[in-house]
């Protein structure tokens, strides 16, 4: 009964993370429309490359929670280092004085 529970607990939480998910996309979303500014191609790119990576790592862990790999969930865990370093350089970029 207690891995039952355990279970139930997990589900809410990731639905609960999912949820979140959508909510910080949508919100991104709505803030880029209203920027002013268009950001380089070179940001795009970097932007489509991070949502490459986040769609295949939701993909990954939640295929892992379902076939309860931990090794999997393991892998996802460490692979995150480059979609943060990603997220870094994009935010470092915006942060910079423009050279116009």
């Amino acid at each position: 009964m207690a891995v039952d529970l355990r279970e139930i607990v997990g589900a809410l939480r990731i639905s609960n993370d999912l949820e979140r998910i959508g909510d910080l996309a949508e919100n991104i979303a709505k803030r880029v429309i209203l920027t002013d500014v268009l950001p380089s191609s070179e940001v795009i790119l970097q932007l489509d490359r991070m949502v490459r990576l986040v769609l295949v790592q939701l993909r990954r862990v939640l295929h892992s929670y379902a076939q309860h790999d931990l090794a999997e969930v393991l892998d996802v865990w460490r692979r995150d280092a480059e979609i943060d370093a990603i997220n870094g350089s994009i935010c470092a970029r915006r942060s910079m004085p423009s050279s116009a």
